[in-house]
């Protein structure tokens, strides 16, 4: 008897939760890139060998968040001014760019990655532990091909690390280290999945 009226009790709280529970609303991108046409992406500039890995990412995650945009690989920065007989990326540059490649607007970006100063820390005279990480910092923009003025711009930094020591007096040291190469790369998904957060829409209670 007492289980059965538990058992019902039960009942009666999970139906009123979902009698009460809102259902969640569709949030929209704060920037809607359908809007721009097509999008002339310059290679990331960074570190040899990161350049193309950040700007198929970068690409790659500007698909997922609103498939169907049109974009257009332009390569390397340097190549691309002396495709329009420029120097610098100046606002008559983007311009250039915009009719030459017949792009709506030009996108760019920066990726630092430096191994950072190594920490330590000493809790008390009996135990201490140092690490090894690796900082990164992205820095993207969209420049208008019409007037070459900056339409959108975002930064994002992080960190991860890549080796730990934990020394207390007693116990047998602890050590562990990862790959420097795999933790740049997740490091970099999650820099650009920051910078591109104005491009993902949500699903939200209201």
């Amino acid at each position: 008897m007492r289980r059965q009226i538990a058992l019902q009790l039960i009942g009666i709280l999970v139906l009123s939760a979902l009698g009460c529970a809102k259902p969640k609303v569709w949030v929209a991108p704060r920037i809607d890139l359908h809007q721009y046409g097509t999008l002339g992406m310059i290679e990331f500039r960074a570190s040899p060998g990161y350049g193309p890995k950040t700007t198929q990412q970068f690409v790659a995650t500007l698909h997922a968040a609103q498939p169907g945009i049109p974009v257009l690989e332009l390569g390397e920065l340097e190549q691309v001014l002396r495709s329009v007989g420029r120097e610098t990326l100046d606002p008559d540059a983007v311009r250039a760019i915009g009719e030459r490649y017949h792009v709506d607007v030009v996108a760019m970006g920066e990726l630092g990655l430096e191994q950072a100063r190594p920490n330590f820390s000493v809790q008390s005279f009996t135990k201490a532990n140092a690490s090894a990480e690796i900082e990164g910092t992205l820095s993207t923009r969209f420049m208008d091909a019409r007037s070459g003025a900056t339409i959108w711009s975002d930064r994002a930094s992080g960190k991860r690390t890549l080796a730990h020591l934990n020394v207390a007096a007693g116990q047998r040291p602890q050590f562990g280290a990862v790959d420097p190469d795999g933790e740049s790369k997740k490091l970099i998904a999650w820099l650009v999945g920051r910078v591109t957060d104005d491009f993902r829409g949500t699903w939200q209670r209201p």
